[in-house]
């Protein structure tokens, strides 16, 4: 067995399992960011610019953090074991839980919504929610993009067989050269650098249509995706994460920053707007700057086996699938409690953690279900 092999991602691991988590906190935000997202989320009495701070810092760099970090694995999973193994591993880590998950949310988020709706303050119901399907996949959409990459990265395989086999039976070498090494010079050129100006400008393009929301761009996700996936053999790209994630993390922090100024004094814009392009340059370098920041600080600190972090990563997955209906009923049935919001918010993300933690180990750590989510757990897992 090869040293590289043997060698066990303990922070990327951990990360991944926290950025998962995570929608906790995003999900239980939500009632509390204000008129942004009333028109489809019930809202209570109070908002909190607080809580809305904190639901923006995530958000601009857990989902670009997580497509990156599940690129990572993927690469390291196709490198240790074969391509046939991964595309098994999609089915079973990904296809069986859509299958399965799908429709227990598909029948409980929007009956817990329209329970949320009655006692929010909006008065605003966004009635095609309580189609059941109508707004699904939910929470779940990143799992769609996953799948859609698994997807993508079998006919990609394929097609480059083809031409390489039909180059190499008519003997045309030349070709077969020219497209490695157009296809090495790209991914050096955007994806490599320590100074990451090109994948800013390519992910800023890549979303303009949508705002640098990734939710509806797998164009976008894949990027990230495909970032990770080429971050797995950049070794100097991660060294420098590791040694210098304090800098990427303090602009990644300015650049967070610029992004709410910008959002406070521009106001309502379009896209048709100049003061749009400036806004999603800002958002893609939060993105990309904050990323780098956070997975090198966790390479950097958490590099050692720890047995709570790795209860938190094998956890993550289940707290992931069925957080969203006990999160959104506990943060709603709290609005009829004369608190302040960030009491509400707190309680709301104790009581979702400490129900999804207990249901994992009693329920699901030793049995079928927690053999179909992780796997073997081992720290590397994907």
């Amino acid at each position: 067995m090869s040293q590289e092999s043997e060698i066990r991602h303990h922070g990327l691991d951990a990360l991944r399992g926290i950025a998962m988590i995570l929608g906790i906190v995003l999900h239980a935000a939500l009632p509390y960011v204000g008129k942004d997202y009333g028109t489809f989320w019930p809202q209570d009495n109070d908002s909190s610019v607080a809580i809305a701070t904190i639901n923006d810092f995530i958000h601009a760099w857990r989902m670009p953090t997580f497509f990156i970090l599940s690129g990572f694995f993927t690469h390291l999973v196709i490198k240790r074991k074969s391509w046939q193994y991964w595309y098994k591993n999609r089915v079973i880590r990904i296809l069986l839980p859509l299958i399965i998950f799908s429709p227990i949310m598909a029948f409980t988020i929007p009956a817990i919504f329209l329970y949320g709706f009655v006692l929010s303050t909006t008065g605003k119901i966004w009635l095609q929610f309580f189609f059941g399907w109508g707004e699904y996949p939910f929470h779940l959409w990143f799992l769609w993009h996953l799948l859609t990459f698994a997807i993508g990265m079998f006919c990609i395989e394929l097609i480059n067989k083809i031409l390489y086999n039909f180059c190499s039976i008519i003997r045309l070498n030349m070709p077969i050269n020219k497209m490695r090494k157009l296809k090495t010079s790209t991914g050096k050129f955007f994806f490599d650098s320590s100074l990451p100006a090109p994948i800013i400008i390519l992910l800023s393009f890549a979303g303009i249509w949508t705002g640098g929301e990734l939710i509806e761009n797998p164009l976008a996700s894949s990027l990230f995706f495909a970032l990770g996936y080429r971050l797995y053999v950049n070794q100097k790209l991660l060294q420098s994460m590791d040694t210098h994630w304090i800098y990427y993390c303090s602009l990644g922090i300015v650049a967070f920053i610029c992004l709410l100024f910008i959002r406070g004094i521009s106001g309502d814009f379009t896209d048709e707007d100049s003061r749009w392009i400036m806004y999603i340059l800002f958002v893609t370098s939060t993105n990309i700057l904050l990323s780098y920041g956070i997975i090198g600080l966790f390479m950097n600190k958490c590099s050692e086996y720890n047995k709570y972090l790795k209860f938190i990563a094998d956890s993550s997955y289940w707290i992931y699938l069925v957080h969203l209906p006990i999160v959104t009923f506990i943060t709603f049935a709290m609005f009829q409690i004369n608190v302040f919001a960030e009491i509400k918010f707190i309680l709301a993300i104790f009581l979702t953690s400490t129900i999804c933690l207990a249901t994992y180990k009693l329920f699901v750590r030793s049995t079928i279900m927690g053999l179909l989510l992780n796997g073997k757990t081992y720290p590397f897992r994907n």
